[in-house]
């Protein structure tokens, strides 16, 4: 894999920042989660990263226990695509980086689900702050229940927007 330099990365949130420095590597190792990085042109400095891992959402969650079109018992668990951390860099926040690891965190649950079979249904993420409140929805995320911090975008959103976009 390329090497790519951590340096001082710094996206405002020092959990996301610690992270990626300390965490990321041996949670990737022990096969707890991936970490994606993002870099600008040739330059050696992760200027955003995603990590995301395998999870499910628990339907009793849920206002409805309707997926996809189809009813499943509230005993079952939706298997998800679990977004756990995302972070840019302060200085180039607001410019797309976030809005493309995205994207890839969502191109790698459909070819999980199309390639291997895994019974992935969404994919999910819990907000950590109010100001991302607008954020997610303009990506087709909708909250699990009213007023719940847990959102989630079903698979065949994503991919009805992958075909928009690519037609």
């Amino acid at each position: 894999p390329a090497k790519h330099t951590i340096g001082k990365f710094a996206c405002g949130e020092h959990y996301l920042n610690d992270f990626v420095r300390r965490q990321a590597r041996r949670h990737h190792n022990l096969g707890y989660s991936v970490t994606f990085v993002a870099v600008r042109d040739q330059e050696p400095n992760i200027v955003g990263y995603v990590t995301i891992c395998a999870s499910n959402i628990p339907l009793h969650e849920f206002d409805t226990n309707v997926v996809g079109g189809v009813e499943i018992p509230k005993f079952f668990a939706m298997p998800t695509l679990h977004v756990a951390r995302i972070g840019v860099v302060e200085r180039l926040q607001s410019q797309g980086i976030g809005t493309l690891l995205l994207q890839h965190a969502f191109e790698v649950a459909l070819r999980a689900h199309d390639e291997i079979g895994i019974g992935i249904y969404a994919v999910d993420l819990r907000l950590l702050n109010d100001e991302l409140k607008e954020y997610y929805p303009r990506l087709g995320f909708s909250p699990i229940t009213t007023g719940s911090s847990h959102y989630y975008v079903p698979l065949g959103t994503i991919r009805q927007a992958q075909q928009v976009s690519s037609s």
